[in-house]
């Protein structure tokens, strides 16, 4: 991971590893109470997105994010990053913010020419790209972010 992408505002941001899946278990019910209904399969899907050098796996004090990178068989120069898992214990806005951005810069260092906030937890990340982006989007699923776009990114 980049230097850009580590850089956080205050708060220790690490890469994820095995031993953090008893945490990240506790805080995944935390914030989704009664949504995990396959704790084998959970410790299945995290433990191969940490094997996995298309994800960026990182976590905060009080909250993690899963992103990753999407590649077209039809396009190979076609790269869209994306948030794959994230959660906090309580609000954690700000550590949430550090992991969003470290993700962001992630990807477009990866060659991501995109990257897509998906909200499908309910979260609306519309202040969150306002805030990358300087742009007014409208309450949405899916916020898609090009690098050219983000003024934190330059």
């Amino acid at each position: 991971m980049s230097e850009a992408a580590l850089t956080n505002n205050g708060f220790m941001l690490r890469q994820l590893g095995p031993d953090d899946l008893d945490w990240l278990a506790e805080v995944s019910s935390e914030a989704y109470p009664g949504r995990i209904k396959d704790w084998a399969g959970f410790a299945e899907g995290i433990m191969m997105m940490l094997r996995n050098p298309q994800m960026a796996c990182l976590r905060t004090e009080n909250a993690f994010l899963f992103a990753g990178l999407q590649r077209f068989f039809y396009d190979p120069g076609l790269i869209v990053g994306k948030t794959v898992h994230f959660a906090s214990y309580g609000a954690a806005p700000f550590e949430i913010v550090t992991l969003a951005r470290a993700g962001l810069i992630w990807a477009f260092d990866k060659g991501a020419v995109e990257f897509e906030f998906d909200s499908i937890t309910g979260v609306d990340f519309g202040p969150l790209v306002k805030w990358l982006t300087g742009s007014k989007f409208e309450e949405r699923r899916v916020y898609q972010v090009r690098s050219a776009d983000v003024r934190a990114y330059h």
